[in-house]
């Protein structure tokens, strides 16, 4: 399955215009997006699955520990709403980081796409100046993100 995934992927490359700058974009749908797409599949069956699993342990929490077991369970269910704001904010920052990883690869492509032209001109020093406050932009929100993950 990952394999037809990435063939698309690879095929719907091919059939952009280099002008467009969207090499970078290629690339990171078939590093990234395919892989989660195949572990998504992985966690469809817990649609379904996970009301029986909570239902059964809840029945079962109740019988081998008490009332104790369901308070703490509503506990957990207190703390819910904290949890989706920080996933929320991981999401945000995983979401810009997309964007600077976005920008960093198109870079990256122009460069071997060109690099004659940038060894004739001498810009490897510029060029990676520039690809490095990229990254540097890339791993502030990686340090948020696992601020946030924490």
């Amino acid at each position: 399955m990952k394999s037809s995934v990435s063939l698309s992927l690879f095929d719907k490359a091919g059939r952009l215009e280099t002008e467009n700058g969207l090499e970078g974009v290629a690339v990171q749908l078939h590093t990234t997006d395919s892989t989660k797409f195949m572990e998504l599949s992985f966690y469809f069956h817990q649609i379904w699955v996970a009301p029986m699993l909570i239902v059964g342990s809840l029945i079962a929490l109740y019988y081998f520990v008490g009332w104790g077991g369901v308070i703490c369970v509503g506990a957990i269910l207190i703390f819910f709403p904290p949890m989706g704001f920080s996933t929320g904010r991981q999401n945000t920052f995983r979401r810009e980081l997309s964007e600077w990883a976005d920008k960093r690869l198109t870079i990256l492509g122009e460069l071997l796409y060109g690099i004659r032209i940038v060894k004739f001109m001498g810009w490897e020093k510029p060029l990676a100046t520039k690809i490095d406050l990229i990254r540097q932009e890339e791993l502030k929100i990686y340090a948020w993100m696992y601020y946030w993950r924490s």
